[in-house]
């Protein structure tokens, strides 16, 4: 398992960024395509006009201010379009710079822990179904992952290597991702303590560098706070806003959400009530992992804790031990603290932390348990070939079925692309007539994209209905951006004929 020479090491990499650039690029077209991308989109288009943007992503958009602490994603974009006008620019760089990002843990694990655990861990992160879901759309959670791997090589390089430089680009990978997710802040405690536990003599010039690296990518929110008197901590009072949840499942979802998504275990958050596995036995066995996948990271949990609190307490090799506990306890502890709603995004910031202490413990297993190393070895094996069937099959039923019903994994693009074909198709003027019932913001953007010829019309209540001539209406039931209908419109809709459904979209034609 371990590659001693160059040539077995560059074979490794070749097959590593084989598996993750194919899982992460051959299903692009059924990416989620919703209301915040197509905003996003609008507002890079403006900044190609000539209308800049100095605010934070939503701000000036949705009331309630800016959300993050400047406006890069949007400028990101904006190149993009430049360079292919398409919407699914931005996703086809989300899934490059996310494959960056494993490649990235292969060397940060291989330089400060060892070339075993950069194997284990970069390919647990290669292949797991939530980072190849967050790896799949373009939103701007999802460009955290490369910014965070850049974030932990650069503490360590301070921390570990002792390397004052490192500082001074944690704090301006720090100030980066500000511009995409505040999650970021939940690292701060993290260093602080990392900096206390392990204090040594710095030339002060290099805090002074840290100080201006911070500042100078947030001068365009310091610019939009003083123009407009607010509040220089909005987007983090604006983050704290949200409803709470009871305060055991609060403690349960902060502890328990970042090891889930470090697991195959998409449950009922991803595919809702749809069964995407050929067969039970299968859905049973992608269990079974997932229940393997928890004891390990128990193991790694119980073995990291035997070691630091063994004597001598604090080494020079236990450093990077202490780190990475760091770096996983503090945004949890940060989150049973905030006392709100945890969505699974807020930890995509963790990854792939999670990975590593996966490879901790395999690694410590497959040296103490010689004898057995061939099992062992075969076992991860099984383990990768069902997180990347789990995700292949979960491709398969959206690509012939659209949306999960009801699960976060809505309709997709292709889907979407598909409907309109087939109104295109089937219309029998260059003009078409488009109806949604009570909202249709999640096709009309990228329908108009496609087709400029299409009239739209909203429809409020069913006795409208009787009011179209030649118009299709579209209904979304099944998505989790679905329209919620009250029993008697859903009654309606099931007793009307004139329908077809594509990819779970019905269209309804009204002569």
């Amino acid at each position: 398992m371990v590659f001693d020479n160059k040539k077995s090491t560059i074979i490794f990499l070749i097959i590593l960024i084989i598996i993750t650039i194919s899982l992460r690029f051959l299903w692009l077209n059924n990416t989620l395509l919703e209301g915040d991308m197509a905003r996003d989109i609008e507002i890079s288009k403006n900044i190609i006009n000539g209308k800049f943007m100095i605010q934070g992503i939503a701000g000036g958009i949705y009331e309630g201010g800016q959300q993050t602490f400047g406006p890069l994603m949007y400028y990101l974009i904006a190149a993009l379009l430049i360079i292919k006008n398409n919407p699914l620019s931005p996703v086809f760089f989300i899934a490059l710079i996310n494959s960056i990002a494993v490649i990235i843990t292969y060397f940060f694990c291989k330089r400060f822990f060892n070339q075993k655990i950069a194997i284990f861990a970069s390919l647990l992160y290669s292949i797991n179904p939530w980072v190849l879901y967050y790896s799949n759309m373009f939103w701007n959670p999802t460009f955290l992952p490369l910014l965070a791997i850049l974030f932990f090589y650069s503490l360590f390089i301070f921390i570990i290597e002792k390397k004052d430089y490192g500082i001074v680009l944690c704090a301006f990978i720090i100030a980066i991702t500000l511009h995409f997710h505040l999650t970021i802040l939940f690292f701060i405690p993290s260093v602080f303590f990392a900096l206390l536990l392990f204090r040594r003599d710095t030339k002060f010039k290099y805090y002074g560098y840290s100080l201006i690296s911070f500042l100078v990518p947030l001068i365009p929110y310091l610019y939009t706070v003083i123009k407009n008197k607010s509040n220089i901590l909005g987007p983090i009072l604006f983050g704290t806003i949200r409803e709470t949840s009871p305060y055991i499942q609060n403690i349960i979802e902060a502890i328990g959400i970042p090891v889930m998504i470090s697991t195959n275990y998409l449950g009922k958050y991803i595919y809702g009530s749809s069964f995407i596995f050929i067969h039970k036995s299968l859905y049973y066995f992608n269990f079974f992992i997932t229940g393997i996948m928890l004891i390990l990271f128990l193991l790694s949990l119980i073995y990291i804790t035997f070691l630091l609190t063994k004597k001598p307490y604090i080494t020079e090799n236990k450093k990077k031990y202490y780190l990475i506990s760091l770096l996983l306890i503090f945004p949890i502890l940060a989150h049973i603290i905030r006392f709100s709603n945890i969505s699974p995004h807020y930890y995509i910031i963790l990854y792939p932390i999670q990975f590593i202490f996966y490879g901790i413990i395999l690694d410590f297993m497959i040296t103490k348990f010689i004898n057995i190393k061939k099992i062992l070895i075969a076992g991860f094996l099984i383990i990768l070939l069902s997180n990347a069937g789990g995700y292949i099959l979960m491709q398969n039923y959206i690509t012939n079925n659209g949306a999960t019903s009801g699960g976060v994994l809505s309709t997709p693009y292709s889907a979407k692309i598909d409907a309109l074909n087939y109104l295109t198709d089937k219309s029998k003027t260059d003009q078409i007539n488009l109806a949604f019932f009570k909202s249709g913001k999640s096709f009309i953007y990228w329908f108009t994209l496609k087709n400029n010829n299409i009239k739209y019309t909203i429809i409020n209540n069913t006795s409208e209905l009787k009011e179209l001539k030649n118009t299709y209406l579209i209904l979304d039931r099944k998505s989790y951006h679905r329209v919620r209908l009250e029993d008697h419109e859903s009654n309606y809709f099931d007793n009307l004929h004139n329908k077809e459904t594509i990819k779970g979209i019905e269209i309804y034609y009204f002569e």
